[in-house]
């Protein structure tokens, strides 16, 4: 350890030294001078905004695990409202919500386990909560960090009560998850051991890509998520289809009045070649309806 003499009668110790205390490198820095410095590259860097990280920048190294969030509203000021859980955080700029895997990045909201499992682990499905669910088989289990509810009791708090960056993950992405779980001849996905909703995106991409091949999915969850998550959109499309099949039928039966064709020639007139139209039409109507939601939203509730 040595002592630096920082000025007269006056000394501290350091194991390293600063240079402006070491004699022949330079005089010492006044606190003024330190102040006029620190302004002028302040200053200096307000003529660059482009060298700054951007608002949804995110270090390459996790930028694999990013992924916009599908269930939120934007608010003023770049801040958000996470319409995942009952909770429905409002989360400022640069903020986490609750659960501590989804970030606002200047008004955008980013799940960051996408793809980002903490363990894996082929489990007999009878370690599952479920009843006469294919008995005797084996279910692929994956987790990752983070959860929206807090037991004190939890068994796996050292990952459900843990950041991302915490604790040690790796990239397994959907079509891969799903590619194991058919290798390891599991009949089952089984999204467990910390809280499934947190990782909303990831399980369902990843149990569309268990359909695939025929792989099921279990969700082993306290069930405390927003119920217009996984029915809003559904419901939705559904009203959609239904309405659209009432139309038809009301149009072929009347063509068939008309015109005294055959059932199946008038199904070929007046409905197939309307099908692929009416269909993407659904989607599209779908989709802005979800834009829109928060727009109308915001203005029945202006505050």
């Amino acid at each position: 350890m040595k002592f630096v003499k920082i000025r007269e009668n006056s000394w501290t110790h350091s194991k390293f030294p600063t240079a402006a205390a070491i004699p022949g490198r330079g005089a010492m820095i006044t606190r003024r001078a330190f102040l006029k410095t620190t302004g002028a590259g302040c200053a200096a860097l307000s003529f660059f905004p482009a060298m700054s990280m951007g608002d949804d920048d995110f270090p390459e190294d996790i930028q694999k695990y990013v992924r916009e969030a599908r269930y939120y509203e934007k608010l003023p000021a770049k801040k958000i409202r996470c319409l995942l859980c009952p909770r429905e955080c409002v989360i400022d700029d640069r903020e986490r919500g609750y659960c501590g895997v989804r970030e606002n990045r200047g008004g955008i909201y980013y799940t960051l386990v996408y793809a980002r499992p903490c363990t894996y682990h082929v489990d007999p499905i009878e370690k599952k909560p479920l009843f006469h669910f294919y008995p005797g088989s084996q279910a692929f289990s994956i987790a990752t960090a983070g959860c929206n509810v807090n037991c004190k009791f939890c068994q796996n708090w050292e990952i459900s009560q843990v950041r991302p960056e915490q604790i040690r993950s790796i990239y397994m992405p959907p079509a891969e998850v799903a590619g194991l779980a058919h290798q390891s001849e599991c009949v089952s996905i089984a999204y467990t051991y910390s809280e499934p909703t947190v990782f909303f995106e990831f399980m369902e991409d990843t149990a569309l890509a268990g359909r695939e091949k025929n792989i099921k999915s279990v969700v082993i969850t306290a069930g405390y998520i927003s119920e217009k998550t996984d029915q809003r959109l559904g419901y939705d499309i559904l009203a959609m289809i239904c309405a659209t099949g009432v139309l038809y039928a009301c149009g072929v039966t009347w063509l068939k009045i008309l015109t005294g064709m055959t059932w199946s020639k008038t199904r070929m007139a007046g409905m197939y070649p309307f099908l692929i139209g009416d269909a993407l039409k659904i989607a599209a109507a779908a989709l802005i309806a979800k834009a829109l939601r928060p727009i109308l939203r915001a203005t029945r509730n202006p505050k």
